[in-house]
């Protein structure tokens, strides 16, 4: 098992986290097909943020470039208040996606 350190935004402290395969694989399921948006959903406080922070660490690992990720934490203070317009908007300067919709709330 292999542990990975991340620094916690919050304190500025870094933290060991255990790699979960079994969670990490179906994000490792299909890495090579273009245009996949990869979405993790759970309860609060499940680990969903440092489990794709984990995916991200990886693919920066193997050679992605960090421009081919995008990454957003959709609870970060970074996001608050953004209605989906703006969220697109980023979106669509990350990427080169042109859909009408690329990000809709759930309800």
């Amino acid at each position: 098992m292999t542990n990975h350190g991340f620094i916690d935004e919050a304190s500025s402290a870094t933290m060991d986290y255990l790699v979960r395969e079994r969670y990490l694989n179906p994000l490792r399921a299909g890495r090579g097909a273009v245009h996949v948006v990869k979405v993790i959903t759970g309860m609060r406080r499940s680990g969903k943020s440092v489990l794709m922070q984990m995916y991200v660490d990886e693919l920066k690992a193997t050679g992605v470039p960090e421009s081919d990720i995008v990454y957003m934490n959709l609870e970060s203070l970074e996001y608050q208040g953004m209605d989906k317009d703006a969220l697109n908007s980023i979106l669509r300067r990350r990427t080169s996606l042109t859909s009408t919709v690329l990000y809709t709330p759930c309800r």
